[in-house]
């Protein structure tokens, strides 16, 4: 009787040391979670209905001094892969140094072209080159992958961190400004179709 009320109390200690060295991750909240695929998911639909049914005309269509749709599709392919990229490698790197500092909630400022040539160089003259149907199929597939994260990572993207021509941001940051970005993008084009000689 002694023994097995030893070996009880000996199972009830291991189970419970075990349990005590299990400390849970932080990751994202289920709020937060939500609140970043509902953005994701809101820029892509409204991205996707300003850009329907295009003409030829219609995104090459400069004004003066203007530049078209199609640039501008280009622009955001280059933006929102750039920032994807620079996420999923600061991701990939275990140094600590990535995955400490002070959490940043401020808004990530919009990178300008300059920004994103020194990026990355051969990806924005590979974009130069693409036309509406593919700059959009890579739109599309980058922004799965980002959903995908958010939906199933157990990372913690806002307290790890990524060099930028900004400095370090955290990933929660970039991924934010992915929306941000696109919603830009939304705006860009939008001013192009209230141009005068705008193809109906």
């Amino acid at each position: 009787m002694v023994k097995r009320t030893k070996g009880y109390l000996l199972l009830i200690l291991l189970v419970l040391t075990g349990l005590a060295s299990q400390v849970p991750r932080a990751t994202l909240s289920g709020r937060d979670r939500k609140d970043l695929v509902t953005q994701l998911k809101e820029s892509k639909a409204q991205y996707l209905q300003n850009i329907k049914g295009l003409t030829p005309n219609q995104l090459t269509f400069k004004a003066t001094g203007k530049s078209s749709i199609l640039h501008w599709m280009q622009r955001q392919a280059i933006a929102e892969q750039n920032l994807w990229l620079m996420a999923d490698t600061a991701l990939k790197n275990t140094n600590e140094e990535n995955h400490f500092g002070k959490s940043q909630n401020s808004a990530l400022p919009l990178l300008g072209d300059k920004d994103q040539e020194v990026l990355n160089e051969r990806l924005c003259r590979l974009m130069k080159t693409m036309n509406a149907e593919k700059v959009e199929l890579q739109f599309v597939t980058n922004r799965a992958n980002v959903i995908k994260y958010v939906k199933t990572t157990t990372d913690d993207p806002a307290h790890h961190f990524a060099q930028t021509p900004l400095g370090a941001v955290s990933i929660r940051q970039i991924i934010s400004n992915i929306s941000s970005n696109t919603d830009y993008y939304n705006r860009q084009i939008k001013e192009v179709k209230s141009q005068p000689g705008y193809p109906k």
